[in-house]
């Protein structure tokens, strides 16, 4: 039963301590929960003055800010309007020089773009040009090639051909040569030079070149060497013709050859090229084969020799003609000789004249004046003191030099 008191006191006593650690927690509870409340009261004023602190701040700030834009703006404005007037000025003192190259540059750039443009029509019509004269020419040589195959228009061709060159070598037809002349043997060479001391060279005119032209129309060159060796064969048989006609024997005084004329370069190169034997076969036969140019070059040398011939005959005549002038020279001294010595008699007759009238005639005129009645006075003429100048004997060249220098130091 004691126990039960005791642990009912210490429950008691327990229950007491426990309410008043809980009373005294539960002041202090409400001691901090009031003070808190005064701390929140406060921060909530604070934060309120703080707030209206930020307000008055912000809405002095957007004032401020309103103030300095517009001062802002209005030293912009005119710091910008100064800037840009100045700028203007600036730009425009550096714009417009470049603006009048710019257009110096575009008046060119017309300029050159103009005579391209005509350059380029002018190249235009050139080419059309060019092509119309290839087109004229091919059409040209098509009909020349076509034309050189017929016998005839080739026969016709070679004697044009030769022609051309012998007035090319400065020969004058009938005085230097002569065209188809018949020979004493009924023979007609196409073209006769006549050489020094009266000789002939007879030159004829041969054309094959059917073989070669064929032989240019291929390009086949195995059917190529087939058409030159059928050429080379046609210029032997052609040589053989003209060897047989024997035309040194039907002139005279001619060389013992005959001239045979291909009016082509390439055709008889290609002949002597296919035939290498063709040139001795040519001269056993007495047959000159030429080209155009060797025949020039053997006709300018016929023209020089009778240049030279030319020349030696003028300066016979030459000749002929200072016999003859020193001849009628002499016949002229002789009648100046004569002239003198009759010039020399008349001087002398003269004189006495002078003489006789002095001495006779002048005495008595003198006293018939003393006399009165003439007032003229009469002066006799002078004597003449000359003697003509005779003319030497003309014999030889060095007396005619002489005489001229004798009358050059006279003068």
């Amino acid at each position: 039963m004691t126990s039960f008191f005791i642990g009912a006191a210490a429950f008691l006593l327990g229950l007491l301590l426990g309410l008043s650690v809980w009373l005294r927690a539960r002041f202090r509870q409400e001691t901090v929960v009031s003070a808190l409340k005064e701390e929140v009261s406060a921060l909530r004023a604070e934060k309120q003055v703080e707030a209206e602190k930020q307000q008055w701040a912000d809405k002095a700030k957007e004032q401020m800010k309103d103030t300095f834009n517009a001062l802002a703006g209005d030293a912009l404005k005119s710091n910008s309007q100064a800037l840009t007037a100045e700028t203007t000025k600036d730009v425009t003192g550096v714009v417009k020089p470049l603006e009048e190259k710019l257009k110096a540059l575009d008046e060119q750039v017309r300029a050159l773009e103009s005579k391209r443009a005509g350059a380029y029509e002018n190249i235009q019509t050139q080419l059309k040009t060019l092509s119309e004269t290839h087109n004229r020419l091919q059409s040209s040589t098509i009909s020349l090639t076509q034309a050189l195959k017929a016998p005839v228009s080739r026969g016709k061709w070679g004697e044009i051909q030769l022609r051309r060159i012998v007035e090319m070598a400065g020969m004058e037809k009938h005085v230097a040569f002569d065209e188809q002349p018949t020979t004493t043997d009924g023979g007609r060479p196409d073209l006769v030079v006549h050489l020094l001391g009266g000789g002939a060279l007879p030159i004829d005119s041969k054309v094959p070149m059917t073989a070669y032209l064929n032989a240019m129309e291929t390009s086949d060159q195995e059917i190529q060497k087939q058409h030159f060796a059928a050429h080379a064969q046609a210029v032997r048989s052609r040589i053989n013709e003209l060897g047989q006609k024997k035309y040194w024997d039907q002139f005279e005084k001619s060389p013992e050859f005959v001239v045979m004329f291909v009016p082509n370069e390439a055709s008889v190169s290609a002949a002597f090229e296919a035939d290498p034997g063709l040139l001795e076969y040519a001269i056993d036969k007495k047959v000159l084969v030429c080209s155009p140019v060797t025949l020039l070059a053997l006709l300018r040398s016929v023209a020089v020799g009778w240049q030279q011939s030319q020349l030696t005959e003028n300066a016979r005549h030459i000749a002929d003609l200072g016999k003859d002038l020193f001849d009628r020279t002499t016949v002229f001294v002789n009648h100046l000789t004569t002239l003198g010595n009759s010039l020399g008699q008349s001087n002398r007759a003269f004189n006495k004249a002078i003489a006789s009238l002095e001495s006779r005639m002048m005495p008595t005129v003198r006293k018939l004046k003393d006399l009165g009645g003439f007032d003229k006075e009469i002066e006799s003429p002078e004597e003449i003191d000359f003697v003509p100048r005779q003319p030497k004997q003309l014999s030889t060249g060095a007396d005619v030099e002489v005489e001229s220098e004798d009358e050059s130091s006279d003068q």
